[in-house]
C-alpha cells in the first residue's frame, strides 16, 4: 500500500473542490430560463453565435446547391412567391398565438425567437430538386425543397 505524502494529503481537498466546482460553475453560468415556456435549459451558444452559425450554414447550403447545379428559385419566380406567402401566413398565425397566450412575455419571447436587436426577418429559399424536405436555420433562412 502506498502512502500519500503530507503535501498531497493537504492538496486533496483543493483538487476535489476544483473538480467538483468547475462543472457546477459552468452549469450555473450556462443555464437560462426560456421566456416562453419557463423551462430551464443548458445554453452552450449565445443567440448571436446561433444566428452566425445559421448565416454561415445558409451560405454553405446555397454554395453547395450552386456547385451541384441545383436550381434555387429567385424571389420573383411565381412558385417562390406562392411558397413565401404560405410561410408568411403560417408565421402570422403561429407567432401571435404564442404571444397572446403569454402577453406579459411578448418582448421576451420575441427576443428569444430572433434576438434583441434583430427584427424577425425570414428568408425563403425554394430549392428545385427531387428531394422533399424543409429546414429552418437560426438565422431566419427557410429552405424548402420542391
Amino acid at each position: 500500500i502506498t502512502r500519500l505524502s503530507p503535501a498531497l494529503k493537504r492538496g486533496r481537498p483543493a483538487l476535489v473542490a476544483l473538480f467538483a466546482g468547475v462543472p457546477l460553475l459552468v452549469g450555473i453560468v450556462a443555464v437560462d430560463q426560456c421566456p416562453f415556456s419557463g423551462r430551464w435549459r443548458f445554453i452552450v451558444l449565445s443567440e448571436e453565435q446561433e444566428r452566425s452559425i445559421g448565416r454561415e450554414e445558409a451560405q454553405n447550403l446555397l454554395q453547395n446547391f450552386k456547385v451541384q447545379n441545383v436550381e434555387v428559385l429567385t424571389e420573383n419566380h411565381p412558385l417562390h412567391h406562392a411558397v413565401d406567402q404560405v410561410i408568411q401566413e403560417i408565421l402570422a398565425v403561429q407567432l401571435p398565438r404564442y404571444t397572446t397566450e403569454a402577453a406579459e412575455k411578448v418582448d421576451a419571447f420575441q427576443r428569444a425567437l430572433v434576438g434583441p436587436e434583430m427584427p424577425p426577418e425570414w428568408r425563403v429559399h425554394v430549392v428545385m430538386d427531387c428531394q422533399r424536405n424543409a429546414c429552418a436555420l437560426p438565422s431566419g433562412d427557410i429552405f424548402l425543397h420542391a
